[in-house]
């Protein structure tokens, strides 16, 4: 997948920018502004983020502790903050979520880490 990818990426060289240039400000800033580019050159870049948390709620957070659920939705958030068209994000995973809610019954915990993660955490971020 295209965020898995990215996620991947991003942790490879944010690491690289860690280890090697010991969180240089610069290096940092570099890394930030070159993967905003890259995420926004496409303009499927919002579906497929909202795609990608849609499935990771639907499959991808049953069974993991909450530990791990905060650190994967940390990495999309920080994804989330990449993109320039956050309002097309927003009307695909409405899309999305709507229709999820019309084919699944949600247990009450993936409903309120999705209302903590839309409500208090991205307003931060734009």
């Amino acid at each position: 997948m295209f965020v898995q990818q990215v996620l991947d990426c991003r942790n490879k060289y944010a690491h690289i920018v860690e280890t090697s240039y010991h969180q240089d400000r610069k290096f940092e800033a570099a890394l930030k502004e070159a993967l905003e580019y890259f995420i926004n050159l496409d303009s499927r870049s919002a579906q497929y983020l909202s795609l990608y948390i849609d499935d990771m709620f639907k499959q991808g957070l049953k069974g993991v502790n909450d530990d791990e659920k905060e650190a994967r939705l940390d990495e999309v958030i920080i994804i989330f903050r990449y993109l320039q068209d956050k309002d097309v994000f927003e009307d695909f995973y409405k899309q999305v979520r709507a229709a999820r809610c019309r084919n699944v019954c949600l247990d009450m915990s993936l409903l309120y880490l999705v209302w903590r993660a839309c409500y208090s955490t991205w307003p931060i971020g734009c």
